[in-house]
């Protein structure tokens, strides 16, 4: 009765996720409604951004899996920007919303919230800082050596080819930034030889005194940015998905899939 119980509860909040609509000219034109979609090979890895998110795939994992991954974190990413737009006010119930709905999604978390952090680094950029992030969610998900290097080296190899992708940067800078802050996650995922899937993720919000023309690629120093950080580990429940996909599928399918980029790493 209590497993019915949450599966109603989140087809109910899945329904009622208000997604907006995306005025941006590249994400309008209805020839781009599906940026760069493409097939992925299960042999080699994966890399996509969804919204404010990026996410890179460890090769192996099923493509039905990947299709989950990418509809949980398209719906949790426009529902957490649209209802928390101001990323410099309400950073900690972004994070929270985006946690929610994945949960709503099947994918059991370990979140912790946002928390204040300071690089280690007089100067840096924001990609570097994320991947310290995400290196240290890896680390705490305790999965085996090999699998946690391939989840960094994966992750690391997606930021460099997401500088050098066009369409994919423009939608990520464009659904993450506003003048002078900006919120993003780096996750990588990978699933196991027994069909479990895992996805390690570090979040960063930060706020300036500058306009933001570049959040990823910029250099930045301590005296001049605000940053929280948050990091998480998530594991599938794919008995979950499977009784609220349909809910998933027929939000997604109003106005949200122009917000999805896919690019080879």
């Amino acid at each position: 009765m209590k497993m019915f119980d949450e599966v109603e509860k989140s087809k109910v909040e899945i329904a009622n996720c208000d997604l907006g609509n995306c005025a941006h000219q590249e994400h309008t034109d209805k020839k781009s409604k599906s940026l760069m979609q493409m097939d992925i090979d299960e042999k080699n890895p994966g890399a996509l951004v969804a919204g404010d998110t990026i996410v890179s795939i460890v090769a192996g994992m099923s493509k039905e899996n990947k299709q989950i991954l990418k509809d949980s974190v398209l719906l949790a990413s426009l529902a957490a920007s649209k209802k928390y737009q101001d990323s410099n006010e309400n950073a900690v119930q972004w994070y929270e919303t985006f946690i929610k709905v994945m949960g709503y999604c099947g994918w059991f978390s370990q979140a912790k919230g946002l928390t204040d952090y300071r690089s280690s680094h007089t100067r840096f950029t924001m990609e570097q800082e994320a991947l310290k992030i995400l290196e240290s969610a890896i680390v705490a998900m305790a999965v085996p050596g090999p699998t946690a290097v391939l989840l960094l080296k994966v992750a690391k190899d997606t930021i460099k080819a997401l500088q050098s992708s066009d369409k994919p940067l423009r939608l990520f800078e464009n659904q993450s930034k506003t003048h002078k802050s900006a919120k993003f996650a780096i996750a990588s995922a990978a699933e196991s030889t027994d069909g479990e899937v895992v996805m390690a993720m570090g979040a960063v919000n930060f706020v300036t005194t500058q306009d933001i023309t570049n959040v990823l690629f910029w250099e930045w120093n301590n005296a001049s940015v605000r940053i929280k950080r948050a990091e998480n580990n998530l594991v599938l429940n794919a008995q979950h998905y499977e009784r609220v996909r349909e809910a998933v599928e027929a939000k997604l399918a109003e106005n949200a899939r122009d917000a999805l980029a896919e690019f080879d790493i």
